[in-house]
């Protein structure tokens, strides 16, 4: 049994393997797409607390990182935990703003 690995990433796994084929190239595709997903959810948190500038900085920074180009274009779980991470992080900020019953719900999943 593994320990360390995300819950539901066997699962996204055989998602990205039936859409891509057989070939792991889906799942570094839908990797990537979501190491870019993450990006866009650091500079909406960034917008929320910051200014544009340094919202973009971030979004930038996260991109350019050598652990964010290595993690996304390898068979880890990382990203995928990094992207619903901050997904659920910028969903309980919305909510905190504007107090959308949605956005609680599905950032205290």
């Amino acid at each position: 049994m593994e320990t360390f690995r995300t819950p539901g990433y066997p699962f996204f796994m055989a998602i990205a393997r039936s859409i891509g084929g057989n070939s792991l190239l889906g799942v570094i595709f839908l990797q990537i797409i979501m190491a870019f997903g993450a990006a866009l959810f650091i500079q909406r948190i960034g917008l929320a607390l910051t200014s544009n500038t340094g919202a973009s900085i971030a979004a930038i920074a996260f991109l350019t990182s050598p652990i964010t180009l290595a993690l996304s274009l390898s068979i880890a779980s990382d990203i995928l935990f990094i992207f619903l991470y901050l997904g659920f992080c910028f969903m309980a900020l919305r909510w905190l703003g504007k107090k959308y019953w949605l956005a609680i719900f599905l950032g205290s999943i």
